[in-house]
């Protein structure tokens, strides 16, 4: 075994029970077996937005407008919606508005 795979052993033992006629003694090894996988992208994610741009009261300000006023077209434009299709609104337009006041994230 190589050493840059101890880390993998989870379990180790020798194993006397079938050892033969010899100076060396069988060993019982428990490995955790790992693949390499591709991470994939989440279906239909947003983009995370900047919210530590909220922290400048404009862009709060411009933010909360453009929430409400999206919220109102939505409601406004769907006046007999369900609980369900209200709750994916709140849960969908808010990010959305984030991503286009806020811009992007920026990676680290």
């Amino acid at each position: 075994m190589r050493g840059s795979q101890i880390g993998r052993v989870k379990q180790a033992c020798t194993c006397s029970s079938v050892a033969v006629a010899s100076d060396q003694v069988p060993i019982y090894l428990e490995i955790r077996v790992g693949r390499m996988q591709r991470r994939q992208k989440a279906v239909n994610q947003m983009k995370p937005a900047n919210i530590a741009a909220l922290r400048d009261p404009e862009t709060r300000r411009a933010f909360a407008e453009a929430v409400g006023t999206a919220m109102g077209d939505w409601v406004s434009a769907h006046p007999a919606a369900s609980l369900e299709e209200r709750a994916e609104a709140s849960r969908v337009i808010p990010p959305a508005k984030a991503l286009e006041v806020c811009g992007k994230r920026e990676r680290r």
